[in-house]
């Protein structure tokens, strides 16, 4: 009787997420986010007409970009570039910013001396007069379009070439030059 091997077909590399690069990508993106943050803050402390009216908009575009740019970083530091494992590191990074800041900024946040009118929570408060639907609106939001830049940079990082670093192939089909025998 007369056995072949079975082939082996594996279409989706067995590293295509990495912590190194993903973790990389987020710290990168997170110190960006703070370095640009404290620039937007003093500038308006400072003065700036320009940044003082438009800060809200200063700071989240510094988010989104912060996001892309840690996505771009986790997607080309992947060990297997293609566009999936750029796009699976770069939501990855994504994901682990936020962990990252619901356990550590949100508690933060939710000020209970907020309700005391000692000071507002980032959630919505009395000091920015925001009601709290509306900014648990516009968290979601943002969070969802920096998932989508962080997808993007991942895509554009996983389709960058980078020396050194081997592209994924699809993985020859094994098969037997000779059948094997099983007695």
């Amino acid at each position: 009787m007369t056995d072949t091997q079975p082939r082996s077909l594996r279409s989706w590399p067995a590293d295509t997420v990495r912590w190194g690069p993903v973790v990389a990508g987020a710290v990168i993106g997170l110190g960006l986010h703070q370095l640009l943050t404290i620039l937007w803050l003093a500038a308006a402390a400072d003065g700036s007409t320009a940044v003082t009216v438009n800060l809200s908009w200063f700071l989240v575009g510094s988010a989104a970009a912060a996001l892309f740019v840690a996505g771009l970083v986790a997607g080309n530091l992947a060990g297997v570039h293609t566009p999936a494992a750029g796009v699976a590191n770069g939501v990855t990074a994504w994901g682990l910013l936020f962990v990252l800041t619901t356990v550590t900024v949100v508690p933060a946040g939710v000020n209970p001396a907020a309700n005391l009118g000692a000071g507002g929570a980032i959630l919505g408060g009395p000091a920015n007069g925001q009601a709290v639907p509306t900014s648990l609106w516009a968290t979601f939001w943002a969070l969802l379009a920096g998932l989508v830049l962080a997808a993007l940079g991942g895509l554009l990082g996983g389709l960058l070439r980078r020396p050194g670093a081997r592209r994924a192939e699809p993985a020859a089909e094994t098969v037997p030059e000779h059948p094997v025998e099983v007695h």
